[in-house]
């Protein structure tokens, strides 16, 4: 029986993978050097918090997304009038930290690339860890989480002063 022959680069899927790799380098060269610990781990305040502000950043950059109705929505119809005030009595503290999503947007592509070299371009077991080693997948969005969780904390502190349950956007969903 004859060996099995290792796939040609040629092959659609080998093609896609290697344009997904590349396209992770490019976005990886626009990002400033991680200083985390490769063994450092983050994990969001609130977990899913910062996505009511994502939200926000979403709606005011006309983008559509399920989480305006999912979450901005309904901070608006839950808390209407808090609400507002809220937004207006912390706007520096809510720009702060729209800025710092906005900043996040290429880890969020690397994210997605990253998913599609493994499940869409079913990329070779290689590929996948060289583009991890390559582009320091692991760490690179700790930094921007270690700014963005205590500006969270603040809003969420805030939240609660004006009549605002923000755990009702913690895990949203549970």
């Amino acid at each position: 029986m004859p060996e099995p022959k290792e796939p040609s680069l040629a092959q659609p899927e080998n093609i896609e993978a290697e344009r997904i790799y590349r396209e992770m380098l490019r976005i990886a060269k626009t990002l400033p050097p991680s200083e985390a610990d490769p063994e450092e781990k983050i994990f969001p305040f609130g977990n899913n918090f910062s996505l009511l502000f994502e939200a926000i950043y979403r709606r005011n950059k006309n983008t559509s997304s399920a989480l305006i109705p999912t979450y901005l929505e309904l901070a608006e119809n839950l808390y209407g009038e808090k609400w507002k005030k809220f937004l207006e009595d912390n706007n520096d503290l809510v720009n702060e930290i729209l800025k710092i999503i906005e900043e996040m947007e290429p880890y969020k592509q690397l994210a997605s690339l990253y998913r599609d070299l493994i499940f869409k371009a079913k990329a070779s077991k290689e590929l996948i860890d060289r583009a991890g080693e390559d582009t320091n997948f692991s760490t690179m969005d700790v930094d921007a989480w270690k700014r963005l969780n205590p500006l969270l904390k603040q809003a969420s502190e805030a939240m609660a002063k004006y009549g605002i349950d923000p755990k009702k956007f913690y895990k949203y969903g549970e």
